[in-house]
């Protein structure tokens, strides 16, 4: 009879033991759980009609890429691409973290240093009933915020690669362990 109530005994502990595990396993995943309002919107926009693109991922892991160009108006007589696809749900955490680590809520709206002319970049986080959005020109490395501003940017182009192919991540990436691709020099258009 003792060997039986201890059996029991050391099975109930055993059954404690594995619900709180799995409690605190739960818990973890709750909090780095993507909220179910969450949505990011990335643009690059280029001045006087170059290449334009908007790329919006939303909490079940949609994403939407919009490409406007003359290029593209010139060779398909539409206005814009738009191409549909899907985030894995490891994506879609991994650039919930990035939003996170970024504190992007913290950023200033604008945080541009380059000129008019030159093509800038806007980030639109919306999460827990809040939206921000932040405004740049290309990245610089030597401003705190542009680095994190551009580390979410950068996730955003490795979740959805542009298709533009000057734009890639490791371009816009500030972290220590990326380094800009050269980008060879464009042709000046023939003057008429």
């Amino acid at each position: 009879m003792n060997a039986e109530i201890h059996m029991r005994t050391l099975l109930a502990v055993k059954v404690f033991y594995a619900l709180i595990l799995c409690q605190s396993q739960a818990l973890a995943a709750v909090a780095d759980a993507v909220p179910g309002d969450f949505k990011i919107t990335a643009v690059h926009a280029s001045p006087y009609g170059g290449y334009n693109w908007t790329t919006t991922i939303t909490a079940d892991g949609k994403v939407v890429l919009v490409c406007r160009s003359i290029e593209i108006f010139e060779q398909t007589g539409a206005d814009e691409v738009r191409k549909e696809s899907r985030l894995t749900p490891k994506d879609l955490r991994d650039l919930y973290a990035k939003v996170k680590q970024a504190d992007f809520f913290s950023l200033p709206t604008r945080i541009s240093k380059g000129g008019e002319d030159a093509p800038y970049h806007l980030l639109s986080v919306s999460m827990n009933k809040k939206t921000h959005e932040v405004y740049s020109h290309q990245p610089d490395r030597s401003d705190e915020q542009e680095n994190r501003f551009y580390k979410v940017f950068a996730e955003v182009l490795r979740k959805v690669p542009s298709t533009y192919a000057d734009e890639k991540a490791e371009d816009i990436d500030p972290s220590p362990e990326t380094k800009p691709t050269p980008t060879p020099p464009r042709k000046s258009l023939p003057r008429r």
